[in-house]
């Protein structure tokens, strides 16, 4: 990958577009204008998951100003690009950027592994709290279940 390939990928990590899936989000919302939609539209619309880790993205996105749920009665959230002027003109440069060949690639590459390596570390601490979880089960009622007796133990004893 070329050094200002590498410059210009950091451009979209710092406007807070880390990761593939939030890429292909804003450029959803850029792409077509006043388009904006839930949480569920935007996972089956780009067919994204895990589902979690989408909701995770969709608050970062949010918190970051990148993207903006506009007040209204209804339960359900809707998300859309940031209504902030300087904001929004910046993730218009950024998305202009991303289709210039010779960017797109490295880009989506740097996103991709980025991707990668967030859905390891969600699978690692999910593992991790299964495992934690599992571990406070090793006993009903104070008394700890038997272990199995090997079949050695087992044929032992019968010939005693």
């Amino acid at each position: 990958m070329e050094k200002g390939n590498v410059a210009r990928t950091s451009w979209f990590v710092s406007a807070g577009i880390d990761d593939l899936a939030k890429y292909r989000i804003v450029e959803l919302l850029l792409r077509t204008p006043g388009l904006s939609g839930s949480a569920h539209f935007l996972i089956e619309t780009l067919g994204l998951r895990p589902v979690v880790l989408v909701h995770q993205l969709l608050d970062e996105l949010v918190q970051q100003g990148v993207l903006c749920v506009p007040s209204s009665s209804s339960p359900l959230r809707v998300y859309t690009i940031s209504q902030d002027r300087s904001a929004r003109q910046r993730l218009e440069r950024l998305y202009s950027l991303s289709t210039d060949p010779r960017l797109r690639t490295s880009l989506m590459e740097q996103l991709a592994r980025r991707s990668l390596h967030k859905a390891a570390s969600l699978a690692r601490r999910r593992r991790a709290s299964r495992q934690a979880a599992g571990q406070g089960e090793t006993s009903v009622g104070g008394i700890k279940p038997r272990q199995p007796r090997s079949s050695a133990l087992s044929a032992a004893g019968k010939g005693a």
